[in-house]
């Protein structure tokens, strides 16, 4: 091995142990050999005693010191270990990281997941342990399993430590989940899409505006994307929030609220539900809260909240209101007084994401780690401490823990008391062993 100025995009050894670097300038270093192409160097694979190297537009092969083009290459978008080239045409437009062959089957990592060939068809590997991804959404707990949201990859059920993955549109609206909540007998989905229902058999019902077209007094929102979903512990209601609308869900005929009821907003983000009380987030005018009356009250910056942007409400078991907000930390209301906690009070930074009352602590979750407020302070942990992901988009109470959904898959987090040795909060990621020791 020796030092050199070559910035390698590339890099082999052949048998003799002297590497062999391409670099994005399309310098290529091999032994006493130095080239440069006139484009970058994508790849290189040894076939013998000769190199195959790919650049951006052509495939060439260098032995005996000498450097010829290789029109078997041309068309290449990547070179397997043995030299061989993989031609994939749908993949050419993204950056290719690796690639190997797997259980007799062309496998590339790029910078959009990693894919493999099914026949002529090119298709995204997921992991088998988490089929949904690592970007989770939310979480809820139905029928003694967890399921979990994601952004883009549908709905996830973990029971008897394995995964089962429920996708559109045969059971979904949309694969972009926003929002989860159950009442013991269904589950309810929010999506981008519109809403679907789940019951204990693991049927499927979806409620799209589509139904609304010609029937406005039909069961569906009014708009397309469903924001949230809540259900009142106390009398089992459940409500629903598109972007501009609130619905309560009663089994003959749907109610609904919105301007004339005083939601002057067409960007709802959040809704919660407690003893018959209503509570809705928006992106751009704070909190609507329903009155005795059916109306809904408005309660945004000049009233003592932090921030008009909500991105999560919730009730605690006492009535207290909690709202995350975007970049003015979290927020809690009770007897008409707020207070809030920002990044200069112990959260990991203002812009939250979630929060969810536990008994007399709080879960926060932020763009930069959870944090527990109780009575003695604030607790924070992230990524650099075992977290999945720095990203925390919900939180779930679930077997005397709190299961976290995160940017990189979901966490499961024990609290103990605090010690010298530590604050108490003690992750595991919900992945092989740990998933099994917890079911």
């Amino acid at each position: 091995w020796h030092q050199t100025d070559v910035t390698a995009t590339a890099l082999v050894v052949d048998s003799k142990g002297t590497p062999a670097l391409g670099g994005p300038d399309g310098r290529l270093v091999w032994g006493n050999l130095s080239h440069r192409f006139d484009t970058p160097i994508r790849a290189l694979a040894l076939r013998g005693d000769a190199l195959a190297v790919l650049t951006a537009d052509k495939g060439w092969l260098v032995a005996d010191g000498q450097v010829h083009e290789d029109v078997s290459l041309d068309d290449a978008t990547a070179l397997l270990p043995d030299g061989l080239a993989i031609d994939a045409p749908p993949l050419a437009h993204l950056q290719i990281n690796a690639a190997l062959r797997w259980h007799h089957r062309e496998v590339l990592a790029t910078d959009e997941g990693v894919f493999t060939r099914h026949g002529p068809t090119w298709e995204a590997l997921i992991p088998s342990l988490m089929p949904c991804g690592d970007r989770i959404a939310a979480l809820a707990v139905f029928a003694d399993a967890l399921w979990a949201g994601s952004f883009d990859r549908g709905l996830c059920r973990f029971a008897e430590g394995r995964w089962q993955r429920f996708a559109g549109p045969g059971f979904l609206p949309s694969d972009m989940i926003n929002d989860l909540a159950t009442d013991g007998d269904h589950l309810y989905v929010a999506t981008i899409g519109g809403l679907a229902v789940v019951d204990r058999g693991l049927a499927f019902d979806q409620y799209t505006v589509a139904r609304c077209r010609k029937d406005l007094s039909a069961p569906c929102p009014y708009h397309e994307s469903v924001t949230g979903v809540a259900v009142d512990s106390r009398s089992g209601r459940v409500w629903m929030s598109d972007t501009g609308v609130v619905h309560r869900l009663d089994k003959k005929k749907w109610r609904r609220w919105y301007r004339k009821a005083g939601l002057t907003s067409s960007h709802l983000t959040r809704i919660a539900v407690h003893r018959g009380k209503v509570a809705v987030g928006s992106a751009d005018q704070g909190l609507f809260v329903r009155g005795r009356r059916g109306r809904f009250e408005r309660i945004d910056a000049d009233s003592g909240l932090s921030s008009n942007w909500l991105t999560d409400v919730a009730w605690s078991r006492k009535g207290a209101l909690w709202v995350a907000t975007c970049t003015s930390g979290v927020a809690r209301l009770v007897d008409g007084n707020w207070r809030t906690w920002r990044s200069s009070d112990g959260l990991p930074d203002d812009y939250t994401l979630a929060v969810q009352p536990d008994g007399g602590r709080t879960w926060v979750g932020t763009l930069r780690g959870l944090a527990l407020i109780d009575d003695s302070g604030v607790r924070v942990i992230d990524a650099a401490g075992g977290l999945g992901g720095d990203e925390v988009h919900d939180i779930v109470i679930w077997k005397g823990a709190a299961w976290v959904a995160t940017d990189g898959g979901i966490s499961v987090v024990s609290v103990a008391r605090r010690s010298a040795r530590g604050d108490g909060l003690r992750p595991q990621r919900l992945a092989g062993d740990v998933a099994a020791g917890l079911r």
